[in-house]
């Protein structure tokens, strides 16, 4: 898959729009979608919002319950990674569980 497919797939599966218009008063702006291949935090702070996020995590990496709270490890090299790993894990997982 392109980078381009990557952020794609991903926001579709994740149910963000890919393009769009918005529209105030005084002006339209119209916006690029995210690259979630340059950025993997924002994989991250897309999927943190999802019901079952602990599922996904502990299948890149390990959440662990601490007291209150639930501890959250993933290797660097994923969230350093600018190819679109993170992303295509997660396009793997949401489409395993057909979300």
């Amino acid at each position: 898959m392109t980078k381009d497919q990557i952020n794609k797939r991903f926001a579709e599966l994740a149910g963000i729009p890919t393009t769009g218009t918005w529209r105030s008063a005084d002006s339209s702006v119209t916006w690029e979608p995210f690259d979630y291949c340059k950025h993997p935090d924002l994989v991250l702070e897309e999927m943190k919002d999802r019901k079952d996020y602990f599922d996904f995590i502990n299948t890149v990496g390990r959440a662990v319950p601490v007291f209150t709270t639930v501890e959250c490890f993933i290797a660097v090299d994923l969230i350093m990674d600018k190819t679109g790993l993170l992303a295509l894990l997660a396009i793997r997982w949401m489409e395993e569980k057909k979300c």
